[in-house]
């Protein structure tokens, strides 16, 4: 059935999994040029080279800030609940380099001491060596910084072509690979000083919670409030734990 929820999952989850993929590109030009342009770009990237199958998620991707459906509506209330905050299409203010977050930590610290510098995490794809993925104690350059995005938003289209498939389940196994390859060492669209999260976590967050809330078949009046992120929306009984525990053995 057309209007069964599992029919939309096709479109939700790539949409969910690739909607803001488009910050590689947009954060390795001027920013001030391209600000609110991430979406457009995650689109066309999806349009333009998803397979045949999964090019509608295209559609939702570019209309996840203002969604006007049903599945853009999905991910939009996905996106909001799995954001630490506000993004930076809505503040202006991208964080090009995630930092550490056990810098900040006081713990072990003789009492008066200085707090710990902040560790910047290198920005580049996610290294086999574990000794490459260790903070550093100053940042990149601006400059380097975008360099290197402009060389992830180029592996990612890439590496997307060895990963498609027309088959929904192995497509997305190709995606959630890739996507935390490229995207664990660069940050989720967040606001200067909200909770550090890669740009692969907010994805694969995103892309769970959109499952989870389609197959729920959560009101579209309480999708749009929680995309809005409405506090009150979030006391309505929303099965998402059902869905992300496995249920236990039968005694």
């Amino acid at each position: 059935m057309l209007d069964h929820p599992t029919a939309l999952l096709p479109a939700v989850t790539v949409a969910a999994l690739l909607h803001d993929i488009g910050i590689l590109a947009q954060r390795s030009g001027d920013f001030a040029a391209t600000t609110g342009d991430h979406a457009a770009l995650a689109a066309a990237f999806v349009a333009e080279r998803a397979p045949a199958p999964f090019r509608a998620a295209s559609a939702a991707i570019l209309a996840h800030h203002r969604p006007d459906d049903r599945i853009s509506r999905l991910v939009a209330a996905a996106d909001r609940l799995a954001a630490a905050g506000p993004d930076d299409e809505e503040t202006g203010r991208p964080v090009l380099q995630r930092r550490s977050p056990f810098a900040a930590l006081t713990f072990g610290l003789p009492e008066g001491a200085p707090p710990r510098l902040a560790a910047f995490y290198p920005v580049g794809p996610l290294p086999v060596d574990p000794e490459g993925y260790l903070p550093r104690p100053a940042p990149l350059e601006r400059e380097e910084v975008r360099r290197r995005l402009l060389m992830l938003a180029e592996m990612f289209a890439t590496e997307h072509t060895l990963a498609s498939s027309s088959d929904l389940f192995a497509y997305l196994d190709g995606l959630l690979d890739l996507t935390r390859r490229v995207g664990t060492l660069v940050p989720a669209p967040t606001r200067e000083g909200g909770t550090d999260l890669s740009l692969a976590s907010h994805l694969h967050l995103t892309a769970a919670l959109a499952t989870c809330l389609t197959l729920d078949a959560v009101p579209d009046e309480q999708l749009a409030a929680l995309a809005r992120g409405d506090k009150a929306a979030l006391a309505q009984p929303v099965a998402l734990l059902a869905w992300l525990t496995p249920a236990p053995p039968p005694p």
